[in-house]
């Protein structure tokens, strides 16, 4: 892995839409619209008792979600809906994803294991969590998650669990103030604020340092792939 630095003071990334309009919207037909595209503001306290800070995702039928403390909060056409029913344990769902297979996984503070769907369409969450597990896994919010071949990683601030589908197996990493974890076409990196940047070694079940020119110190905070299987990072240095 190469670290390509370039255009300093920049901590995000900003999406750009370009819209191109026919001709046949040029003149005096193209005056009875108000902006392209179509855009509608939604004020905190229409959707519910949501906070700032609330993480933004889609559901399984592609509608956007709000994800707040346990409720799963969708856009259905104009009406906003909690669609997460509560699980048992009462462990809040933090984060969910979808993955290509159709399989939906989700992770919340000491919690991970998948989602099923009833027949009212709310989302039940059904925890894998082993019932021996580290110290650290209990105060953990764990908040990303990435399937990967037979098992899926589930990245909190200390640290990562991996779980194997297939044995319902779990593999616990211990890694403190962890910002970020990534792909790198089939590697699962973190990126600590202590610890650098470390590549999962599933074979050895261990944690190994990735090294490099221009690597020492670098905190990786944001990531997205690019088309010929490199990534496009943001550090919190401010710069991609």
């Amino acid at each position: 892995m190469t670290l390509v630095r370039g255009m300093p003071h920049i901590g995000f990334f900003i999406a750009l839409v370009v819209l191109t309009i026919p001709p046949a919207l040029s003149g005096e037909a193209a005056r009875v619209f108000n902006g392209l595209p179509f855009t509608r503001s939604y004020a905190l306290a229409e959707i519910g008792d949501i906070p700032r800070g609330a993480r933004l995702s889609f559901d399984a039928l592609g509608r956007i979600a709000v994800i707040n403390d346990g409720s799963v909060i969708v856009l259905n056409d104009a009406t906003w809906m909690d669609i997460a029913e509560k699980s048992p344990s009462g462990e809040p769902v933090l984060q969910f994803l979808r993955e290509k297979g159709g399989t939906t996984y989700y992770c919340g503070q000491g919690a991970w294991g998948t989602v099923e769907y009833t027949a009212e369409g709310k989302m039940r969450p059904r925890s894998v969590v082993p019932a021996s597990c580290p110290k650290w896994v209990s105060i953990t919010n764990f908040s990303e998650i990435i399937p990967g071949g037979a098992g899926v990683y589930f990245s909190g601030w200390n640290g990562v669990v991996y779980w194997d589908r297939a044995s319902s197996d779990h593999l616990f990493f211990a890694v403190p103030q962890i910002a970020r974890m990534f792909t790198v076409r089939d590697k699962v990196f973190v990126s600590s604020l202590t610890n650098g940047i470390q590549w999962i070694d599933l074979p050895s079940r261990s944690l190994r340092p990735l090294t490099g020119e221009g690597l020492a110190g670098v905190v990786i905070e944001k990531e997205t792939k690019l088309s010929d299987g490199r990534v496009l990072v943001a550090t919190a240095g401010r710069q991609l």
